[in-house]
């Protein structure tokens, strides 16, 4: 913090006897240069300032502290919004009215006594306005002080963790999932088996800052196969490092409840780095609450998110009301909210944190920092590594079953092969189909290959009507086509001539027999209504 010396830099002669007299110093000196090192001197003896510490009212007391807790600094929005604004006032108004005689409120307190100093300091190279402690005064503050901050996050109550997730980091299966999905050509807001279907807008923005994707969702083959061909615990930790690090990616925008006209000017790197070191500071392996989390950095640290704790120049709006959300008292709808969509997104989908609830089907109540959480917050490789590789099984009838345990790049290439039916509870289900090997073959795709990724992949032979069914393929393309139809079925073969000799004729497909035919899907009605002209009728109920 800035010395003494600097704080009282820039005041006049009068101001320096303001605080002089505050403090009790005989102070007789001819100019401001002289009178420093004398107050200085004084301000700094031990036994002074604890008369003087002594003889605050309370509330000034509170604010040295809250400042020292603080390391020595605070924002100064949140300081004066706490403790109080240092009216502006001119040399001859000041002398005039003499504030530091009626202070409005805590921080004139401190204000006239020097105690605490207001200037732009750089912290994480982000230049923003605090209010501070001296250095000086922050040694001697410190007998004073809590010898330990309090902390004012408590713990979850049991009757808040009876429905745990337990997180197994699904972002690496939806990013499966989703690369997937891209290269086989299925539309972004169709895509099923993600585990969490909020997660793919923030997979699509990763992506792009991973540069797995570039340019219109193009996606870039090389980097994606490096990425489902590491070992999980690597692929995690390459997935987290470039999230933590990727400035074009921004979580505001993600969040449902809101909507923003224009960019937020927010640092998002420095947002999310903030949270996990708040998170780190916490037992891990405990249960705690999250709204007692989020109203901990609301008291402490709420301009983490808008460093220069500017709450009026964001154009965001409340997305049901279409209300604007301007000024500090919408904190719990922005700031509150983005910790809250953390918390329950990205940082339970890497593994962070898990989650529980105190009723099945509500909100979440409480989390725990992981030991995949605490690995990767310190940039290291995963212990655990979700080192469980399960194997494959595939039915006589060309259905696959892939263990979430399965390797990701066996899943990715399963994926392309094959339609995706609705996944089970611990894993996915893929089917094999003549569209679906149509689909892989404009991929540039072969029955071999998979056959070939089948057998590495499953503890046991392929089986032999999938592998006959597939090298059939290969040879000879689809060579049976199984449709739901509309029959028409008469007894006086006449009918259907009669009818295909009509104006209705058009809506006739395919004539199987002199007493069969298959008329469009859908045309059934108007095929009655011709019949009944022509004097037959059906057994179609006509509305």
């Amino acid at each position: 913090m800035p010395a003494l010396i600097n704080t009282l830099l820039g005041h006049d002669l009068f101001f320096l006897k303001i605080v002089a007299d505050a403090w009790g110093i005989d102070l007789n000196a001819p100019d401001a240069a002289s009178a420093r090192p004398l107050i200085i001197n004084a301000m700094t003896n031990k036994e002074l300032f604890e008369e003087v510490f002594q003889s605050l009212p309370e509330n000034a007391r509170d604010a040295i502290l809250a400042i020292y807790d603080h390391d020595g600094h605070l924002p100064w929005p949140k300081f004066s919004r706490d403790f109080g604004e240092v009216r502006v006032m001119g040399v001859s108004r000041r002398d005039r009215e003499r504030p530091d005689l009626k202070p409005a409120n805590p921080a004139e307190v401190l204000w006239y006594r020097a105690i605490i100093g207001r200037a732009f300091l750089n912290f994480k190279n982000v230049p923003q306005e605090y209010a501070y402690l001296p250095d000086e005064i922050i040694e001697l503050v410190q007998p004073f002080a809590t010898a330990q901050k309090k902390d004012t996050v408590r713990q979850a109550s049991p009757g808040e963790i009876l429905f745990t997730k337990l997180t197994d980091s699904p972002i690496l299966q939806d990013t499966c999932t989703l690369l997937a999905a891209i290269r086989k050509g299925i539309q972004h807001q169709s895509i099923p088996h993600l585990k969490f279907g909020q997660s793919q807008p923030f997979l699509l923005q990763l992506f792009q800052c991973a540069n797995i994707l570039h340019g219109d969702h193009h996606l870039n083959t090389e980097v994606a196969r490096e990425l489902l061909e590491a070992a999980k615990g690597k692929a995690l930790l390459s997935l987290f490092s470039t999230w933590v690090s990727c400035s074009q990616s921004n979580e505001l925008m993600l969040i449902p409840t809101l909507t923003f006209e224009s960019q937020p000017q927010n640092n998002s790197t420095m947002a999310r780095n903030f949270l996990m070191e708040k998170i780190a500071e916490l037992e891990s392996g405990q249960w705690w609450n999250i709204e007692s989390f989020v109203n901990s950095i609301y008291q402490k640290e709420p301009e983490f998110l808008r460093l220069a704790g500017d709450y009026d120049s964001w154009y965001v709006k409340d997305a049901i009301t279409g209300e604007y959300l301007r000024g500090f008292r919408y904190w719990q709808q922005i700031e509150g909210a983005y910790i809250r969509f953390m918390i329950n997104g990205p940082l339970h989908w890497f593994g962070i944190l898990d989650l529980a609830a105190d009723q099945i089907a509500s909100e979440n109540c409480a989390f725990r920092l992981t030991d995949t959480g605490i690995a990767l917050i310190d940039h290291q490789t995963p212990k655990t590594d979700l080192i469980n590789e399960e194997i494959l099984q595939i039915n006589p009838q060309g259905k696959i079953n892939v263990p979430f345990g399965a390797p990701l790049a066996i899943r990715y290439q399963i994926a392309r092969f094959c339609d995706w039916i609705t996944p089970f509870t611990d894993s996915y289900q893929y089917q094999i189909s003549a569209q679906s090997m149509l689909n892989a073959q404009e991929q540039g795709l072969k029955a071999s290959h998979l056959i070939s990724l089948l057998q590495k992949a499953i503890a046991h032979p392929v089986p032999i009507k999938v592998k006959t069914a597939l090298e059939n393929w290969e040879k000879n393309g689809k060579e049976v086509d199984i449709h739901r139809v509309v029959l028409l079925r008469v007894s006086n073969p006449q009918i259907i001539v009669s009818l295909q000799n009509s104006k209705q004729k058009k809506f006739i497909d395919e004539i199987l027999t002199e007493n069969l035919a298959i008329i469009h899907n859908g045309a059934a009605a108007k095929v009655a209504e011709a019949l009944f002209e022509l004097g037959y009728l059906s057994g179609w109920a006509m509305d």
